[in-house]
């Protein structure tokens, strides 16, 4: 039940899941994950995380963004 706050970056990320199952928004579409997805995130783009089941994932972006909330 878990989730990010509702964020941007100035950079791409990129998200891979690595257990558990949910869903995210980006940009005001909702798409769901499951083990072995990756979300690419564009820079500036708003996105939350919501976890549905204990989750796992690694996001990997250039270091040196800054990230805004709405």
């Amino acid at each position: 039940g878990a989730a990010t706050p509702p964020h941007r970056h100035d950079t791409e990320e990129v998200v891979v899941f690595l257990a558990g199952s949910g869903r995210a928004t980006v940009g005001g579409r909702e798409v769901r994950y499951a083990p072995g997805d990756t979300l690419i995130l564009p820079a500036n783009e708003v996105h939350q995380i919501f976890a549905e089941t204990e989750s796992e994932f690694v996001g990997a972006m250039p270091i040196g963004g800054t990230v805004t909330l709405p």
